[in-house]
């Protein structure tokens, strides 16, 4: 996801992660993950916000990751 850099700092990222969490919940997605830059501290703080997992690789890239179903209890 791009936000265009003159609408940054607005809110939008967050709406339209908001919507992409919702839209894949509702659709029985497991799991949403993405790559972000580690110079990125702003995609990182909101996937954190979010939360998202945020995992360090080997490049320059950090790996976030979101569970979005949880597992089936015992009892159902």
């Amino acid at each position: 996801m791009l936000v265009r850099s003159d609408l940054k700092r607005q809110g939008l990222g967050m709406l339209l992660m908001r919507k992409l969490i919702r839209y894949c919940r509702e659709r029985g997605t497991c799991r949403l993950w993405g790559s972000v830059m580690t110079d990125n501290a702003p995609m990182l703080h909101l996937s954190k916000a979010l939360g998202f997992r945020v995992q360090g690789t080997d490049r320059n890239v950090e790996e976030i990751v979101l569970e979005l179903q949880s597992e089936p209890s015992a009892n159902a």
